[in-house]
């Protein structure tokens, strides 16, 4: 009975470890860039970077909140905002979030300016960046 339970576990084993693939490091990817908009109701996207067939995509940090972060069509953004405390004011300021997001094959990302329809007409403007470390899939 030992003898069978250890040849199962064997056998589960090397089925578990063929199913899945190891990662190898292939390059690091920097995007940045600006999105402005200057009238109601207008938007600007960047462009979308598409993680290929084969990798995976470890986003290590981006901007947040403006422009907004999406991925595959929809917005994930979580907005930290915290009081500005050096001019006493009611001015707001964004932190950056570095919580890893890991993304596969397929999935799709870029970021969205949009200047709400009520808003009063005028430049509005943004930076962002994303730092996305990429890995090979090796069977």
């Amino acid at each position: 009975m030992k003898k069978i339970v250890t040849i199962f576990s064997f056998i589960l084993a090397v089925i578990l470890v063929k199913a899945q693939g190891n990662l190898q490091f292939s390059q690091v990817i920097t995007q940045t860039g600006n999105l402005s908009v200057s009238s109601p109701c207008q938007s600007q996207s960047s462009a979308t970077l598409t993680v290929p067939s084969n990798k995976v995509w470890k986003i290590e940090s981006m901007s947040r909140c403006n422009p907004l972060f999406y991925l595959n069509g929809g917005n994930v953004n979580t907005c930290y905002y915290n009081n500005d405390r050096f001019n006493n004011s009611t001015a707001t300021s964004m932190a950056i979030d570095n919580a890893p997001i890991w993304l596969k094959a397929g999935d799709a990302i870029n970021f969205n300016l949009t200047l709400s329809c009520n808003a009063n007409p005028g430049l509005v403007s943004y930076s962002y960046f994303i730092s996305i470390i990429e890995y090979n899939i090796v069977p």
